[in-house]
């Protein structure tokens, strides 16, 4: 009996030990995709959003302004648009309209559509 106690015991720290690492893990992965700040496009150089430390999202693509927020789940952020205008602009082929995701490395921001197509990348400002 006192064995199989032991084994109980030495397997529910194995466990314990083994979800403790999953959360640091997890705790890491979430500051590696830290997405608050400006975030600015080399072309056109006029389309940037921002990202504040609640989560709210506003931004321009060089004709069109947007606002809505930001979360990040496991290394991606995703996006939810609450509001946009929808002006007809000539030379504009940056559009956040369609825009629902993105991915972090280091500076740069690649954000995708429904689809998981890239739309454009930007720089951390």
């Amino acid at each position: 009996m006192r064995t199989s106690s032991i084994l109980a015991l030495a397997i529910s720290g194995g466990a314990l030990l083994g979800l403790v690492g999953c959360a640091s893990s997890a705790s890491s992965d979430t500051a590696t995709t830290d997405p608050e700040g400006t975030w600015q496009a080399a072309d056109p150089d006029t389309a940037w959003l921002t990202i504040d430390g609640s989560g709210n999202l506003t931004g321009d693509d060089g004709c069109n302004k947007f606002t809505g927020t930001a979360t990040v789940v496991d290394d991606e952020v995703r996006f939810r648009l609450d509001l946009s205008t929808l002006k007809a602009c000539m030379g504009v082929t940056t559009s956040f309209h369609g825009m629902s995701s993105a991915v972090i490395d280091g500076e740069t921001m690649t954000t995708r559509d429904y689809k998981g197509s890239e739309i454009v990348q930007l720089q951390r400002r």
